[in-house]
């Protein structure tokens, strides 16, 4: 995982596939880990960057990750992705 590519279309596809997993599951998921193995970024990028409104998601999913997207990027802000609906809530650590 390369922060310069946080909150692309991969992202997408990538939370909402672990929050509908999470917190949809019988039984639910009380929380989430999420332990990155962060690389360097690339000094050229080669791909990454496409639009996450290119994955059709579902729409708690894409204002999550276009915060993800926004700069600075940071970890801490995927800790959101556990409040995003009401009724199905969901502890995420960042570590």
């Amino acid at each position: 995982m390369k922060l310069q590519y946080l909150g692309d279309s991969r992202d997408a596809f990538k939370w909402d596939l672990l929050h509908w997993l999470c917190t949809r599951a019988e039984p639910a998921f009380a929380r989430l880990l999420f332990v990155p193995l962060l690389t360097p970024d690339d000094a050229v990028p080669r791909d990454g960057r496409t639009p996450h409104a290119w994955f059709p998601c579902r729409p708690p999913i894409r204002p999550f990750v276009a915060g993800l997207a926004a700069a600075p990027r940071s970890l801490e802000r995927i800790a959101a992705l556990g409040g995003l609906e009401d009724g199905h809530p969901l502890y995420v650590a960042v570590k």
